[in-house]
């Protein structure tokens, strides 16, 4: 994992991998603001494009504090390793 959010693992039902899909496709989407999650988690299509059950009451994406955490938690090293990451993808 990149980032190290504290909040108790009984609170945490979303993998990293969800969370960056919904934030890419929120500002691919023009939904810039993290906040924006709180209206877009019960989206269909959002959830159709994380890789969830578009209908599924009970299986929705994550709220805006949730991407606030996660924004927040991120170090300088974090940022450098994604960094990293995305420069091995290009080349």
């Amino acid at each position: 994992m990149l980032f190290l959010i504290s909040v108790r693992p009984a609170y945490i039902n979303h993998n990293l991998c969800d969370l960056m899909a919904q934030r890419i496709f929120q500002i691919a989407c023009d939904y810039e603001d993290g906040n924006d999650a709180n209206a877009l988690r019960a989206d269909p299509a959002f959830k159709l494009g994380v890789g969830h059950k578009p209908l599924d009451v009970d299986c929705n994406l994550a709220s805006g504090p949730t991407f606030s955490r996660l924004e927040n938690a991120a170090t300088r090293k974090d940022i450098y390793r994604v960094a990293q990451v995305f420069c091995r993808s290009i080349y």
